[in-house]
């Protein structure tokens, strides 16, 4: 497994899944009906994220062999913050996860964390950049850290306040990204 360096102090961890996986995923996407992305239970607002939702837990068979490679980060990432070994039960089973596609005007534009009064129990995010676009990554910014959306690139963080984050895209960044981009993102939460 090729790790991605972070710093420890960012409480991050990151490395590549296959590419053939990525490119499996985004198969399955393009073969797909997808919905607007919607922010919360059941709202579009297209001025805070403006994407193209599948949800990969319908293609079972993808969903098992990407939730393996999880498994692999999850069990590192674990080891290197073994408090996560005490906090009690967590997976994945409360939500499902997405298949996002961005096109070169879109994408994650505010900055947001993944627990809200919505969504309390999530521990832990994931996200998989599924192809590689220059300048079109996501941006931490209490960390420093800038993301680069390359293929593969898996990392997982806490869903807490300290962890805010959002796309770099063209309207919040004048990026000048001009692919289009997919990701994959879940959570993991507690169940206990």
């Amino acid at each position: 497994m090729r790790e991605f360096l972070l710093p420890e102090s960012s409480a991050m961890y990151g490395w590549y899944i296959p590419e053939g996986l990525c490119d499996e995923i985004i198969h399955f996407f393009e073969k797909s009906d997808s919905d607007k992305g919607l922010c919360g239970p059941s709202e579009v607002k297209k001025d805070i994220k403006d994407s193209s939702d599948v949800i990969l837990n319908n293609n079972r068979f993808l969903y098992e062999r990407y939730t393996e490679e999880l498994n692999h980060g999850l069990s590192v990432y674990m080891d290197k913050f073994p408090q996560l070994h005490k906090v009690g039960k967590f997976d994945d089973s409360l939500e499902v996860t997405n298949i996002q596609r961005y096109y070169p005007d879109q994408g994650y534009h505010k900055f947001h964390c993944e627990q809200s009064i919505l969504n309390p129990k999530r521990l832990i995010v994931y996200m998989t950049y599924l192809n590689d676009v220059p300048k079109g990554g996501t941006r931490f910014p209490h960390q420093g850290i800038d993301l680069p959306c390359e293929k593969g690139l898996t990392v997982m963080w806490p869903a807490v306040y300290s962890h805010a984050h959002a796309g770099i895209t063209n309207l919040n960044s004048s990026a000048g990204v001009t692919k289009t981009k997919y990701i994959c993102t879940g959570w993991l939460s507690y169940v206990e």
